[in-house]
């Protein structure tokens, strides 16, 4: 059955009277939307996104927070306790992980290389870097500097000139 022909057989069974006192009389307890008409217009995409503000900590209160084994935030605050021995995760990976024959070759493959890699240890550098004799242009300092830094000798900074600017 239609829902319109259902709806004309509901309204036959109700009378005139109650019929005009459901469509003349509203309920107070029917809520209306109203319109504010002095509502300041906003156009929907213009803006930037409002983020939410946290409760602002006091400046000397720091998180301890330090990185375990929880998958919580993933922002680490705190530094890494490295007084005691670490989990190595891959490791514990591994333990739990099912190989076949040919995975199992190529990791022991892989292992033996890794070996070899490590007896092979890098050679000293032979260059030395070319170092130029500089003087600051701000507090007239004379230094010893590597080449590589300096772009124009006349215009050259001391770190400690550089930094003065951050203070």
């Amino acid at each position: 059955m239609n829902k319109k022909e259902e709806l004309k057989k509901l309204l036959k069974e109700f009378s005139k009277e109650e019929l005009m006192e459901i469509f003349n009389a509203p309920e107070e307890d029917t809520p209306f939307h109203e319109i504010d008409k002095n509502r300041k217009k906003r156009r929907r995409g213009k803006g930037t996104r409002s983020r939410k503000k946290q409760p602002r900590q006091s400046q000397n209160t720091r998180s301890t927070k330090t990185h375990g084994n929880d998958k919580g935030d993933p922002c680490r605050r705190g530094s890494i306790n490295t007084s005691e021995e670490r989990v190595n995760k891959f490791e514990e990976f591994m333990q739990n992980t099912v190989l076949n024959s040919s995975e199992r070759a190529e990791l022991n493959e892989a292992t033996k290389a890794d070996k070899e890699n490590q007896s092979s240890q890098r050679s000293p550098r032979t260059r030395k870097s070319q170092t130029v004799e500089v003087e600051c242009r701000s507090c007239g300092e004379q230094r010893e500097v590597s080449s590589a830094v300096v772009y124009d000798t006349s215009r050259w900074k001391c770190n400690d000139c550089s930094s003065k600017a951050c203070d």
